[in-house]
């Protein structure tokens, strides 16, 4: 074991020489993959939506009417529009000037407390999922914050003491934390997904055209002869190198996530540290299959498969839709993509806390992935380049 480490070792060694002795390696492989990472970081900035524009259709015109629309102008996500008519608000929302609006009908004011009374209408796409999904939330919560002052002064008028009417209040809440709730706050609920699929995407790309290009350019023997003449030593002091390169961008976004952002307040941030290296380990084996299965076909259609598996995967990940909705094909499609089992351990790692077992038998799925890949592209790969140093 110990005369293989050092074979494997000295094939990392000549794939690290060679990344510091060309610049444009450097280039395409670090400054280029950090650029995206940095980014994307500062595209989700605080990741809170604020200042959405918001129609507001004021058919009362009273003095409580503008009351309400006090409330909502409080709200930081929102930004309040006058809009003459409903028909205009629509149009607003078709051509992106607005992304809801909300109608005050005529007579409101007259009529809240009789039988005909008529109520505020709130409009918001849910085609722009997030987006009206967090403008609804908010709205309710200010429009029931009015409505509980309304209630408190009717029920002081009529003679209701602070008991009774604390009483009354509480069967009226909304419980929401938008700040701490994943679902809305787009700097943990895209970084968090992003990110770590970014640096998968990085290594398996990096690792299968590291490995073509020993094909393409005739190096076969040069890459064995690192590793002792060791195929399996070579292949694995590739792999090896680049999976810890990438543990570090890994290990550094967790550094910023977990650390400076303070997501990760009760995090366990070993399992987490763990659970990202096993991931790239498994996107790391995945170039070695996919090379070692397609490599007679080209060299672009290693690279276009690796890309091909990894890049549109997200939607099946459960990160924007839960997985348990999707259809029963889409749900075992959703299984065999393991970023989606990365995902569930970051979870477990991050907020979930489960039990050791549970986070053991995570772990235990994603690394699986890795111990298939291996068994049959290792060999594949071993024979594919004994047979190109053949030929060579």
């Amino acid at each position: 074991m110990s005369g293989f480490f050092a074979r494997s070792l000295g094939a990392a060694k000549r794939e690290f020489q060679r990344l510091v002795c060309t610049p444009w390696e450097w280039v395409t492989t670090i400054v280029l993959p950090l650029i995206w990472c940095v980014l994307l970081t500062g595209l989700f900035n605080d990741g809170l939506m604020r200042e959405l524009p918001l129609g507001v259709v004021d058919l009362d015109k009273t003095h409580q009417s503008q009351t309400v629309q006090g409330y909502m102008d409080a709200l930081p996500s929102v930004q309040l529009r006058s809009v003459a008519s409903p028909q205009a608000a629509q149009s607003a929302i078709r051509t992106g000037e607005l992304f809801g609006y909300v109608v005050i009908p005529e007579d409101w004011t007259r009529n809240a407390k009789t039988p005909n009374a008529a109520a505020i209408e709130i409009y918001v796409p849910k085609s722009l999922y997030a987006i009206g999904v967090n403008m609804e939330i908010d709205l309710k919560s200010a429009l029931l914050a009015y409505s509980n002052e309304s209630f408190q002064q009717m029920a002081h008028a009529v003679g209701a003491n602070e008991t009774l009417t604390d009483r009354w209040l509480r069967t009226l809440s909304v419980n929401t934390v938008l700040l701490g709730n994943i679902a809305f706050n787009f700097h943990a609920y895209l970084l968090a997904t992003v990110l770590p699929g970014l640096l998968g995407l990085c290594t398996i790309l990096v690792i299968a055209s590291n490995l073509v290009r020993e094909f393409r350019d005739k190096t076969l023997d040069a890459w064995v002869a690192s590793a002792d003449g060791s195929v399996p030593g070579a292949i694995v002091g590739k792999v090896g190198m680049w999976t810890a390169v990438y543990w570090l961008f890994g290990l550094g976004y967790l550094a910023y996530f977990a650390g400076f952002s303070g997501w990760g307040t009760e995090a366990a941030i070993g399992l987490w540290a763990a659970a990202i290296l096993t991931f790239l380990f498994v996107m790391a084996t995945f170039a070695v299959l996919l090379t070692g299965l397609l490599i007679r076909a080209g060299w672009v259609i290693v690279l276009s498969i690796s890309i091909g598996i990894t890049a549109p995967i997200y939607p099946y990940t459960g990160f924007s839709y839960p997985i348990e909705s999707m259809t029963t094909g889409a749900q075992w499609l959703a299984q065999t993509f393991p970023l989606t089992h990365f995902l569930k351990l970051q979870s477990s790692a991050w907020v979930l806390q489960p039990p050791a077992g549970v986070c053991f038998i995570q772990w235990l799925t994603l690394a699986a992935f890795a111990i298939v890949a291996l068994a049959i592209g290792l060999p594949l790969l071993a024979k594919r380049v004994k047979e190109g140093a053949d030929h060579a």
